[in-house]
Parts: C-alpha cells; structure tokens; sequence
C-alpha cells in the first residue's frame, strides 16, 4: 500500500505541532504516514518532531478532504482503511491515549494529480525570465533563447498573489508569501495568468527567486506554511 508523498496542507499546517516521541500533547496534530505496524497500529510523521505510534480503532472516524480545501466542512466520509503510505492527515487523539478518535484524510494521490494539473496550468498559461524593469502595475521580463531575447509584460494589481521561493530550494512547497514591492530588476520571476491581445499577462499569479546580487542577510529576511 504505498503512494507518493504529498505536497503540505494548508488547512491543516495552521494546528500546532509538538515533538514527542509518543503522543503529542495537544489532542490534534498534522503528519504523513509512513508506515504500517502491526494490527491497527499506525506510525505518523507530525510536520515537526519524532514520528509517533497510533492506535486505529472500531470508533475511529475518517474523513477525506481534496487538496485545496480551506474548510473541514467539505470534508466527506471515509474508512480507515483507504489510508495509504504518503497520505497527509490529520488526527486527533483520545484525550490521554493513543487511540485515534478521527482521521482527516487528504489522499498523496489526489494531490499528485492536483499537482500534475497546476504544473501543466503553468505550462499554458505561464512565463519566466528575469525582471528587467519596473514601472508601476507593469513588470517587464526578459528571457533568451536560440532566437535572440524576448520581452514580455506582466500587469500587476491589488489581486496578484506573489509567492518567493526560499533561498537553495526550487520547491513550491517551501515559497513563503511575497508582495510586489519585494520585486527588484535581475530577480528570477515567474508569472501565470490570462494574456490578452496585446501580448499583457493580466490577472497574474507570480512566483520570484531573489537574484544573486541580493546579500544573504537580505534573502533571509524576506524569508513564512503548509
């Protein structure tokens, strides 16, 4: 029973995480499964701290929920059976065991495929360059091929949503919240949105990777989860 590992839960990265050996502190904690022990014995890795050993049982409750949820209340029904090496959940304890109480399932396949549509998405609809100027709701990129280089304009706006990767990291996953005033000539830029006759990329989504010219106390700081 294995699935690949999934890429973080926003819903559920807001709970507290605690490290503990054996059952956390706090009745709820987010993790991955990673392997499957005896019996109705289940082993969870939290997002931070030591993997921890639950116990299934007859009055455990599963859920599903689709990746890109922001609310449990769309979460539908589920056996524990359909849980999967590589899943992420969400479980919450009995209070003083480590009995499951209930299972919030987010399967590793559904997220591969939301992650397979995103990525081909950005493939339609998508540019990339480095920024080679600036000038109000306007970003100009540029990028270089066999051809010769190419110019091309992104429009910005209240509505963009800027994302930054992490320094030494290409992982979506890791990219922190950004805004527009972070964006500075020679950062790597990558922009999604709906392109309009004029050749403008409007209603962008925009992802940025601070250029080598930035410090690395300034890459640090504008350095936020799952």
């Amino acid at each position: 029973m294995n699935k690949l590992a999934g890429a973080s839960l926003a819903l559920l990265s807001l709970l507290p995480i605690h490290s503990f050996a054996q059952a956390p502190a706090t009745k709820s904690f987010v993790g991955t499964v990673v392997a499957f022990k005896s019996g109705t014995e289940i082993e969870f890795k939290p997002d931070t701290g030591a993997p921890v050993d639950v116990e299934l049982t007859p009055d455990t409750l599963a859920r599903k929920i689709a990746p890109g949820e922001t609310s449990l209340k769309n979460a539908v029904g589920a056996s524990v059976t359909d849980l999967m090496i590589g899943d992420r959940v969400l479980v919450t304890l009995e209070s003083g065991t480590n009995n499951v109480r209930r299972v919030v399932i987010m399967p590793a396949t559904d997220i591969g495929k939301r992650d397979e549509a995103d990525h081909q998405d950005w493939k339609t609809r998508g540019l990339s360059g480095v920024v080679a100027e600036r000038a109000g709701d306007t970003i100009t990129i540029r990028s270089q091929s066999l051809q010769g280089e190419t110019r091309q304009t992104v429009a910005i706006s209240d509505q963009t949503k800027f994302r930054r990767y992490v320094a030494d990291s290409v992982s979506f996953a890791d990219a922190k919240p950004s805004r527009s005033a972070e964006i500075s000539v020679g950062d790597q830029l990558r922009a999604r949105g709906q392109k309009s006759a004029d050749g403008v990329l409007r209603r962008a989504a925009v992802r940025r990777r601070v250029s080598a010219a930035y410090s690395a106390p300034q890459r640090r700081s504008a350095t936020i989860s799952r």
